[in-house]
This record gives structure tokens, sequence and C-alpha cells, in this order.
């Protein structure tokens, strides 16, 4: 079984993936594709990843394609499901593939097939006990699992100390929204999200309220994983297999 891309051709052998711009600090956002981003054939463009406050119809650091169902060949029986695939902005070069492997299961591979990370998210709940979103980062090469969960306690704190106020402004919203026939508006805690390595700190920090940025340390995780993550923790959730 073949893991190419629709209107590509993977390289004959595997090459060594470098972070771009500076080895120990890379910052970006995930944003919506702009109308300068370039199409590719058999796919369409999704999301772009940029640097913060770069233009919309810049050249951006990598760019998400989706591609039409096709089968992962190292999880034979898991079927097949639509794929993302991220590109380097520079050269249009493919980086990565994610794929749903399971319920909030994704895997990570090169262009080639070589398995990369596995990511996972545990959703967050009230009752029986509260808990945080979670999502976890298991790199294939068998380093230590990177996790991060959603806010921090002292966040949830205060968000909680202040239910009071925003619990009714927020059951308004909802109403008018019914009544109008818009989109209901999420309820939202505290989303500021660190991925952490045992023994070595933060690789992964994911801040900001309207726009998520992420400042990640390429020497702690691999930078395709870290988009990879990103992409998944935007929203842009492919459907299980």
């Amino acid at each position: 079984m073949s893991n190419s891309h629709p209107g590509w051709s993977a390289p004959a052998h595997q090459t060594p993936f470098s972070a771009p711009g500076s080895a120990s600090r890379l910052v970006f956002q995930v944003s919506p594709p702009g109308p300068a981003d370039p199409e590719r054939q058999g796919s369409w463009p999704v999301l772009a990843i940029r640097q913060p406050g770069g233009r919309g119809d810049g050249a951006a650091l990598a760019y998400v394609y989706q591609s039409p169902a096709s089968p992962v060949p190292q999880n034979p029986g898991t079927g097949s499901s639509a794929a993302l695939w991220i590109h380097g902005g520079s050269d249009g070069g493919p980086l990565c593939v994610v794929r749903p492997v399971g319920r909030a299961e994704y895997e990570v591979h090169t262009p080639e097939g070589a398995p990369l990370a596995r990511v996972s998210r545990r959703p967050g709940r009230v009752l029986p006990w509260p808990r945080r979103t979670r999502w976890t980062i298991r790199p294939a090469d068998g380093s230590p699992p990177a996790v991060g969960k959603a806010g921090s306690w002292y966040a949830w704190t205060f968000y909680l100390l202040l239910a009071p106020i925003w619990f009714p402004l927020w059951l308004v919203q909802l109403v008018y929204s019914l009544v109008g026939g818009s989109d209901p508006v999420d309820l939202d805690g505290p989303r500021r999200t660190r991925w952490r390595t045992a023994g070595a700190g933060t690789a992964l920090d994911r801040r900001g309220i309207s726009t998520a940025v992420y400042d990640l340390d390429p020497r702690r995780l691999d930078v395709r994983i870290a988009y990879a993550q990103a992409v998944l923790r935007s929203g842009s959730h492919l459907p299980p297999s």
C-alpha cells in the first residue's frame, strides 16, 4: 500500500527534517487559508500555519490540505479515512500526514509512511469528578510523552469564582442564538495548554484568547509533530476511523 498524496511523489529516501527559523524557539499560529495560498491537485487547503502578525496573503510556514480517503499502511485493519497533509511553506514539499486511528486517537506519519507520533485527546468533564481536557503526544522514537492539560488549577478556580457573572450572560446568549437561528455560543473554560515532558519542561505552549499562539521549543518536540498537534487542537479534527 502507498501513503502517497494525490498529486505528489514521495522522495525515494527519507531525509532529516530541521526546524525553520531559530533552533531554540518557534512561534506560530493556525489560521484559515488565505486567498493567495496555493492549491494542490486532488486536495484542498483547509488551514495555514503562519507566524503571528503575518499577512494572510503572505507565505506561510506550512499549509494544511485535506485529501480523499486512502488506506493507512501501518494499520491496514483500521480501514480508510480522510487525511490531513501538512506541507512546508517554502518549497511546498510534504512534511507529514495526520490520520485518525480510533476515537480521539490520531497518528502522525512522514510522507514515506514512517510513524512520527500518536496524539490522543481525553475530554474534560465535571461529573462524577472534574477533570481537564488532556492532550497526549507519544513520539514514535521512544522519547518521553508530552502531556498538555487545558488551563491551570488557578485559572479554573478564578473561572469558577466568576461563574455568577458569566453564566447568566451565557444563558442570555444561548437563548438569543436559539431564537435567532444562529449557532450557539460555546461555553469554554481556560484554554491555555502547556505540553510538558518529564524531566525536560515545556515543549509546546498554547496561549491567547481570540487567536491562539503556539510557542515551540524544537529541541524538545519535532516541529512536524507540533504542527499536527496544533492543527488537531484548533478543532479541525478528522472523523474517527
